[in-house]
């Protein structure tokens, strides 16, 4: 009888889990880990979480099981072990709401190994967070929050080994141009 009625409370906890959370994910504002478990399972080729502004890192470790895309285009910062449960996903993963990144959040996602990371909100990045970047191993990198950048930073992006998008460049010194047309793979403005 006590298991039936401690089975009873679970899956009803779980329906409560479930029912609490609007229809349309992109207005969902926080998630425990349990909540991302349940929405990753029922994901069907694509997660779309623009509404959350943070996460911790049991919901990143669950949200990076999602098979396809996931969108987190709300986080406006992660922390590193936030990046190491991400860098685990392997899809389309866009952070575009992530306007700063540091060196160590760079190393972490830099580990992301299959698919594409879309990092489209960075509007600069230095040398340090560049390095760290080169050593991006998916399919594609994208930059297009950068407008400009310098001579060092164009020379650790052109180690990418992946594609990279920097297609939103529009301040590009001579110098930083043959850089980075000299490195196939480097998606640039078309002029």
């Amino acid at each position: 009888m006590k298991f039936l009625i401690a089975a009873a409370l679970v899956l009803s906890c779980s329906l409560c889990l479930a029912e609490d959370l609007p229809e349309d994910t992109d207005q969902i504002k926080s998630l425990t880990a349990e909540q991302a478990a349940d929405l990753v399972s029922k994901a069907k080729g694509l997660l779309s979480l623009d509404g959350l502004t943070s996460i911790d890192k049991d919901v990143a470790q669950e949200l990076a099981k999602v098979k396809g895309s996931l969108f987190l285009n709300g986080l406006t910062s992660i922390d590193k072990d936030v990046a190491q449960e991400l860098a685990k996903f392997k899809g389309r993963l866009f952070l575009s709401g992530l306007t700063s990144i540091d060196k160590n959040v760079a190393q972490e996602l830099a580990k992301f190994e299959r698919g594409y990371l879309s990092l489209g909100g960075l509007t600069s990045i230095d040398k340090d967070v560049a390095q760290e970047l080169a050593q991006f191993k998916g399919r594609g990198l994208t930059l297009g929050g950068l407008t400009s950048i310098d001579k060092d930073v164009a020379q650790e992006l052109a180690q990418v080994k992946g594609g990279l998008s920097l297609y939103n460049l529009t301040s590009i010194d001579k110098d930083v141009l043959k850089i980075l047309k000299a490195k196939p793979g480097i998606m640039l403005p078309v002029k």
